[in-house]
């Protein structure tokens, strides 16, 4: 989603976060933990509340992040939660970029989507991200490949807490704002202003940008600048 709507979904991002999250990302965040040298330079982009940032940092404290979100909204809560070490930069990745110099890894979870709404822009972007990342250095995307399925959606994160009643309770008052967040994805999938990405799309764009794939997840990625 773009900066402007994030106001009601940051209200909920965490609880969704919290409870529905897909049963692989703890393996992922330790899978990339192991990847990263010791104080490698991070940098998440869109990182949202940082929730997931938190988990990685956890895993490896030595980590040096810059942490990039345009929305007010999520920067506050990612700033509470990750505390005074980070470099915060409230702005959108495609303005951030030329201050952050050469870095080990960037980091895009469920971001990506939103920067542009045809391949070719991201090529671009991806052409001048290269420059960017140290000899080595990484690309993990975690990002959307579809559509949302509402009522699948519904059903899922509601047999992830029926059995918790005081949480169920939660996840019915919280769903319309995530309902509205997904409708509105859809709408600008449609209209051709969000883009999904599958592995093909991906490493057409990223191989051509001189990134290497380093394996694959579902709907996670990992790429990898050569080393010189």
């Amino acid at each position: 989603m773009k900066p402007d709507e994030y106001e009601d979904y940051a209200e909920v991002f965490d609880f969704f976060s919290r409870y529905m999250r897909p049963d692989h990302l703890p393996a992922f965040f330790e899978k990339v933990a192991r990847l990263l040298p010791e104080g490698a330079l991070l940098v998440d982009v869109g990182g949202g509340t940082g929730f997931y940032t938190r988990q990685l940092l956890d895993l490896r404290p030595d980590l040096r992040l810059t942490f990039v979100e345009p929305a007010p909204e999520m920067m506050a809560q990612a700033r509470a939660r990750l505390g005074d070490a980070p470099v915060f930069l409230e702005e959108l990745f495609t303005q951030a970029l030329p201050e952050l110099g050469v870095q080990d890894v960037f980091l895009f979870c469920r971001s990506l989507y939103a920067f542009y709404g045809e391949h070719g822009a991201y090529q671009a972007m991806f052409d001048r991200l290269y420059h960017h990342v140290s000899p080595g250095g990484l690309l993990v995307i975690w990002e959307f490949n579809q559509r949302m399925d509402l009522r699948r959606e519904f059903k899922y994160y509601g047999a992830q807490t029926v059995s918790q009643p005081d949480v169920f309770e939660q996840f019915l008052r919280k769903w319309p704002v995530l309902r509205k967040a997904m409708m509105a994805f859809n709408e600008k999938v449609e209209a051709g202003i969000y883009t999904l990405f599958g592995k093909g799309e991906l490493d057409a764009i990223l191989v051509e940008a001189g990134f290497s794939s380093v394996e694959s997840d579902g709907n996670v990625y990992i790429y990898r600048k050569p080393s010189e």
